[in-house]
């Protein structure tokens, strides 16, 4: 239904477009719903467990995943993990420094390699992140072996000439780090007076 009105203040008369109320769809009423259910007491961890599909429940802070967990003898930790951004991003700037290094010396830039994989051990080398730093220094080594064929078109390098470069220029890695319970036992002794 079309009405033509006079809007107040025109100076023409310009038609306003009325149409009619949509018919609401009619949908039925809810079920009603019993006052008395039996619902089975469930313990937050099955819940959670349920809800997240066992999911480590975790939160990232100064580039590590921190999540808690257990030690072999079964007491509480909070294990600290390599966020995978942190990790992805000194990747990714050691690959675009490789493209720039691609035609110096191999003792050049594997020198610089062990400096700056060092760096990173120093910082990351934390109790429980011993795979991380392993999966870092691999797809380093594999980031090399890339830029090494990609110097001429005949060059390629085998797995057991990478793997004498990276054993003489990148270190191993391992823990550097005390774990933070021994660290704050030595910053805050157990004095007991009556001993």
């Amino acid at each position: 239904m079309i009405a033509i009105t006079m809007i107040p203040g025109a100076t023409t008369i310009m038609p306003r477009v009325t149409l009619p109320p949509l018919i609401a769809a009619t949908t039925p009423p809810p079920a009603a719903t019993s006052t008395s259910r039996n619902v089975p007491q469930i313990s937050a961890k099955t819940r959670r467990h349920s809800r997240e599909g066992s999911k480590k429940s975790s939160a990232n802070c100064l580039g590590f995943t921190q999540y808690c967990g257990k030690l072999r003898n079964g007491t509480f930790t909070v294990w600290r993990e390599t966020a995978k951004k942190r990790m992805v991003a000194k990747l990714q700037a050691i690959k675009a420094e490789l493209r720039q290094r691609r035609h110096e010396p191999i003792a050049l830039v594997g020198e610089w390699l062990g400096k700056v994989t060092l760096g990173y051990y120093l910082y990351h080398a934390v109790p429980g992140n011993l795979h991380r730093l392993n999966v870092f220094r691999h797809r380093l080594g594999r980031l090399w072996r890339l830029a090494l064929e990609r110097r001429s078109q005949r060059s390629r390098i085998s797995l057991e000439r990478m793997n004498e470069l990276l054993d003489r220029w990148v270190p191993a890695p391992r823990i550097l780090h005390p774990h933070p319970r021994n660290r704050f036992d030595a910053t805050h002794p157990r004095w007991k007076p009556y001993a």
